[in-house]
């Protein structure tokens, strides 16, 4: 993982060097990426909250929404669940007139994901839902809504209800069929 923070990062500053601020806020968002994933949790903040004011300034608010769920994967981490709240209620905000919500569902699923693994099923399923909800109303990507429906079938087995883990599998093989 450092060797591939360390390419995103020389990436970066070469982007930066350019000026060119989109590339610069997109490869922040592989960046905090890479520092959850090495538990670096203020530096993911720092990182994701910069591509955030990178995105503001630019008016891409999809951007914007990327960068609340960095922020929203280091509050998780943190248990501060109000912070995860206020940020999904931010990007809820940005999202409600944009006619593209990939980016909300995407948030919902790295929420569900992150419950998940936290071992909060209730909160994992909610955030799954949200994310099948949004994906299903807006032109789904079956491959999106596949996986989503896949996880959800996971976490119903592991919580030992097989029947609901059963009926996600099946709706989710029948959007890779589609």
């Amino acid at each position: 993982i450092e060797q591939r923070l360390a390419l995103v990062q020389k990436a970066r500053a070469k982007a930066e060097m350019q000026g060119a601020r989109l590339v610069v806020a997109t490869a922040l968002t592989y960046e905090y990426r890479l520092l959850l994933a090495l538990e670096r949790f203020d530096d993911a903040l720092a990182t994701a909250q910069r591509a955030k004011e990178i995105f503001q300034a630019s008016g891409d608010r999809d951007g914007i929404v990327l960068s609340l769920d960095g922020e929203a994967q280091v509050y998780l981490q943190r248990k501060d669940r109000a912070a995860v709240a206020r940020a999904l209620e931010q990007a809820m905000a940005l999202t409600r007139d944009l006619d593209s919500v990939r980016s909300l569902a995407g948030f919902h699923n790295h929420l569900g994901e992150a419950y998940f693994t936290a071992g909060q099923l209730a909160a994992a399923r909610k955030e799954l839902e949200a994310a099948v909800a949004l994906v299903a109303k807006h032109h789904p990507s079956h491959g999106e809504l596949g996986q989503t429906l896949g996880m959800m079938a996971l976490l119903a087995a592991y919580r030992g209800d097989l029947d609901e883990a059963e009926r996600d599998l099946a709706r989710a093989t029948e959007q890779f069929r589609e």
